[in-house]
């Protein structure tokens, strides 16, 4: 095999390679194709409630999918960050973490999930 030939045939390897996941990709049902909820680990109309109510708002105008919040309160927050980090991965499950996550693993001897590893920062808000 001469050298331009085998240069040819990894460029075709590679650029095949290249096009796989996207045709993988368009299989993919688009996202949202179903509602989106919103946790957070506290009561109804508090601060985290209703920033989590605006961005659902916000959230069912841009993804033309409803997006809705459910509070689950208890033990400073850990009941909602439970809850979710045993949800299935789907992104269809978001928690609305609130500063005082990081605080769990010094406020609790153990915390039935690992509050960094179990968690994937979607983004970042910053209350205005």
């Amino acid at each position: 095999m001469t050298r331009r030939r085998f240069i040819r045939d990894l460029a075709t390897l590679a650029g095949a390679g290249a096009t796989l996941p996207g045709a993988r990709a368009l299989a993919q049902d688009a996202w949202p194709a179903k509602p989106v909820r919103l946790i957070h680990g506290f009561t109804a109309g508090g601060a985290v409630d209703i920033q989590a109510r605006l961005l659902a708002q916000q959230l069912t105008e841009r993804l033309g999918q409803t997006a809705y919040v459910e509070g689950k309160p208890g033990a400073g927050g850990t009941l909602g960050a439970n809850f979710v980090a045993k949800a299935p991965p789907d992104g269809y499950t978001l928690f609305f973490m609130a500063s005082g996550h990081s605080a769990a693993p010094g406020l609790y001897k153990s915390l039935p999930f690992d509050p960094a590893g179990d968690f994937t920062l979607v983004h970042k808000l910053v209350p205005m």
